[in-house]
């Protein structure tokens, strides 16, 4: 049983990744602005094309696991390794959702960017409700965030925040650098930001209990579930 479950949180945590992987591609079809962790490797792949959009965040997040090693030496986990896995598979998808919506046109009408960069969140926020309810291996960026947070004493969601600025800000210096203008940074960027996390609240409380009624397929995980809920109404 175990290993069905497993076999199915693995399947399920691709699928996750994947729908990332279309949001990305979504919003870069705005041209408004990817989100806060892709624009540096967007940034980099415009002036570096001779590797893809997708192997440049491979390449990136890879960096980002560098990042956790410098930041917790000893306390530093064998398994965090696994999160490369995770980055080849996450830019593989980044590149496979380009040719899936090659079909989908580049909208000029701005109303029509901002529609873009709207179902842009609601596919990230989905890809990241799935992949985390699977509890397989967090990508990077969530990885830094956690090293700081060891580090610091500081609350994940808050470094998780800094990590976020931090690489926003970094993509907008090499932009400025290398274009002389901003690229990959704009309002769309903001929206997958402040979006992403009420979206993903939302569509918690509609697919949390049949998303892990398919993982687990047993009462003790729905009863956790109600218990959790019930602690968060009582509070």
């Amino acid at each position: 049983m175990k290993v069905v479950q497993w076999i199915k949180r693995i399947v399920l945590y691709l699928i996750g990744l994947f729908i990332i992987g279309l949001g990305v591609n979504v919003s870069l079809k705005s041209d408004l602005g990817v989100s806060t962790n892709n624009a540096l490797p967007l940034v980099i792949s415009k002036k570096l094309p001779f590797l893809s959009l997708g192997n440049w965040v491979t390449v990136v997040f890879c960096a980002f696991v560098l990042l956790q090693l410098i930041l917790l030496l000893k306390d530093f986990k064998w398994y965090y390794v696994f999160q490369v896995v995770a980055s080849l598979f996450f830019g593989l998808f980044v590149d496979l959702g380009e040719i899936v919506l090659a079909f989908l046109p580049s909208p000029e009408l701005y109303i029509l960017r901002i529609l873009y960069s709207l179902i842009a969140v609601l596919l990230i926020a989905l890809g990241i409700m799935i992949y985390l309810e699977c509890e397989v291996m967090s990508l990077p960026a969530e990885g830094v965030a956690v090293a700081l947070s060891k580090k610091t004493k500081l609350s994940v969601p808050t470094c998780k925040l800094i990590f976020d600025v931090f690489s926003t800000l970094l993509a907008v210096i090499f932009s400025f650098i290398f274009f002389g203008t901003l690229v990959g940074v704009r309002e769309g960027t903001v929206m997958i930001a402040i979006g992403v996390g009420p979206v993903m609240k939302l569509l918690s409380k509609v697919l949390k209990k049949p998303i892990r009624l398919f993982l687990y397929g047993n009462e003790q995980k729905e009863k956790e579930i109600v218990q959790e809920e019930q602690i968060t109404s009582e509070e």
